[in-house]
């Protein structure tokens, strides 16, 4: 895991427009094992692309659903239209919060990466950024 600054400042104020998968595969160079294939979250903003690839859980209130849910997707469709009104580095994790209260809250936690890395995001103007 890496070091990370106490804000992810550039999904600040982003509104979500479209919630949907993005599929991977990763050889494994260590044992030559068949390639991994991951399907994760892309949460596409107005300002850039968030990619999960890591566990996350969506806390709204009292709700707490965890990636692996049959209800996140239906759950992550309810933030389209709204904004990121704060985004920080805390506890192993990456919490990104919207004006409705909701929080995504990825983890950067070593036993948790499904990849080379937890995440990334692509700024429609800036340097892609990857969580790893």
């Amino acid at each position: 895991m890496g070091t990370y600054p106490t804000k992810f400042t550039q999904i600040i104020g982003g509104r979500l427009l479209e919630v949907g998968t993005t599929n991977s595969s990763y050889n494994a160079l260590e044992n030559k094992e068949s390639p991994k294939y991951v399907v994760s979250p892309r949460l596409e903003f107005d300002i850039g692309v968030l990619t999960i690839e890591n566990p996350f859980i969506l806390q709204n209130g009292t709700t707490h659903l965890s990636s692996t849910d049959s209800l996140i997707n239906s759950e992550l469709n309810k933030l389209v239209g709204k904004c990121v009104v704060d985004s920080v580095y805390e506890n192993d994790s990456i919490v990104v919060r919207f004006e409705t209260g909701a929080s995504i809250i990825i983890s950067l936690r070593d036993e948790d990466y499904n990849s080379p890395e937890a995440g990334n995001f692509v700024p429609r103007v800036g340097s892609t950024i990857m969580f790893n």
